[in-house]
Parts: structure tokens; C-alpha cells; sequence
């Protein structure tokens, strides 16, 4: 199926970057930022190489890169609309020289055996066919010391996807069985409580108004109850 959100919606992640006034801040979508939050805080100062697998239209690989900006980032994605937005965005958002983006897939790029610090994929790999093969990839170009850091939306309990373009949703437990064959020391987490999630989506303001002064029930992990999202961290 042709994965075609960007030729349809444009650079639709970087709306939920804007901070230009009080209705920029309070009409963007608190997951992503959840989603964006919980990979940017894993990444470690000394961090020199960050590789964004299927980067969409650039928005967290330019977050890591500012945030990062000792670190060089290179966003990665077959999809050619958004390789072009996010060069154009990026270009128009960020001078730092720390930033690029490359219309392959991670596999053609050929990076170098163990230079890679930090790999990330945000809700990718449940688009990914061939899973094990890509896998296997960030494991060789991983730089010891380095992680994967994933997130991946959580199956729901009907078996009903989260979009048509998904291949494959995961549990905690299955996205789990997929890592750890290959990256032994690997941690998976589920987070964004349903019970929250629901009320996010009738009450979105008062949710980015609890983002506003650094409450957000999203990024919790809850005992009890079922999840809507899954963060994992895979040491190479």
C-alpha cells in the first residue's frame, strides 16, 4: 500500500512544534510530543552520531539535532514528499550544519560498521515488512555502548490496527520476542494509559494545557489497565 500522509497533509509533525502564540501551543498533538519527549531524554550528551529511521518530514530529527548539537543527525526515508518538506522545514527552521536527510531506505545508506550511536525509530517499525533484516542492519552499524530507541504503538485488545498502513502492531511482550533475539539487553515499556488517551481525544486543550505546566498523563505507565503506545531501548 502506498504510504502517501505527506502528499496529503504536508509536514503535518511540525505543526505540533510551534510555539508562536497561545493557539499554536494548545492545538498540537500531545502523544506526538510524548512520543518526541521520550526519545529526545534517552539520547546521552556525548551522543556524536544519531541515525532517524524513517524520518517522515523531519520533525524529530530536527528536535535531536538541536538538541543535540554536538551530535550529527542523519534522517533517513524512502518516501521522496517527505525528504523534500523535511529539507525544506528543516532549512527554514535550523542554520546548524549538524542536520541531514537522505532519500533511502536505512539499509541502502551503507553506514559503517559500528558508527552509529544512537538509532531511532518513532512509530516505524510496525510499517516494516522485513523486519528482522532491518534489525539486523542497526546492529551492525551500532557502535558499542550505542541503543535503539523505539517506539511503536500498542495492538489494542479488539486486534483492530491503528492505521491501514501498519504490517505489523505489537505487544509488549511480542515486540519483545522481536528485539531481544538480536539485542539481548533490551527493555520494553508500555506507556499512554487508554483510559487517558480517550479523554485526550475529547478534551485535546485541557490536555495541552497540562503539557503547558509539565503535567502529562500520556507519558505514564499505569499497573493496571491496557496502553495505547510501547517505548523499548535496545543496548548494541
Amino acid at each position: 500500500m502506498e504510504f502517501d500522509k505527506y502528499s496529503k497533509h504536508g509536514a503535518y509533525h511540525w505543526d505540533d512544534l510551534k510555539e508562536g502564540s497561545l493557539r499554536d501551543l494548545l492545538s498540537r498533538s500531545v502523544p506526538t510530543l510524548t512520543r518526541y519527549n521520550k526519545i529526545v531524554s534517552a539520547i546521552t550528551p556525548d551522543t556524536k552520531k544519531i541515525v532517524d529511521i524513517g524520518c517522515g518530514d523531519g520533525a524529530l530529527s530536527f528536535l535531536m539535532a538541536k538538541r543535540y548539537p554536538e551530535a550529527y543527525v542523519v534522517g533517513c526515508d524512502t518516501d521522496q514528499t517527505a525528504i523534500k518538506l523535511a529539507r525544506e522545514k528543516s532549512k527554514e527552521q535550523y542554520d546548524g550544519e549538524n542536520l541531514k536527510f537522505v532519500h533511502k531506505s536505512f539499509e541502502k545508506c551503507s553506514f559503517d560498521e559500528g558508527s552509529i550511536d544512537v538509532v531511532v525509530m518513532c512509530d516505524v517499525i510496525e510499517h516494516i515488512d522485513q523486519t528482522r533484516l532491518v534489525l539486523n542492519e542497526v546492529k551492525r552499524v551500532g557502535k558499542p555502548g550505542g541503543v535503539l530507541v523505539n517506539t511503536t504503538p500498542h495492538i489494542r485488545t479488539d486486534g483492530v490496527k491503528w492505521d491501514r498502513y501498519h504490517v505489523r502492531e505489537y505487544s509488549e511482550e511480542s515486540l519483545f520476542e522481536m528485539l531481544s533475539p538480536i539485542f539481548p539487553n533490551t527493555q520494553v515499556r508500555a506507556f499512554s494509559p487508554k483510559i487517558f488517551y480517550d479523554s485526550y481525544r475529547i478534551t485535546k486543550y485541557g490536555f495541552n494545557l497540562l503539557y503547558l505546566i509539565g503535567l502529562n498523563p500520556l507519558k505514564m505507565h499505569l499497573k493496571a489497565g491496557s496502553h495505547t503506545m510501547l517505548f523499548s531501548i535496545s543496548h548494541f
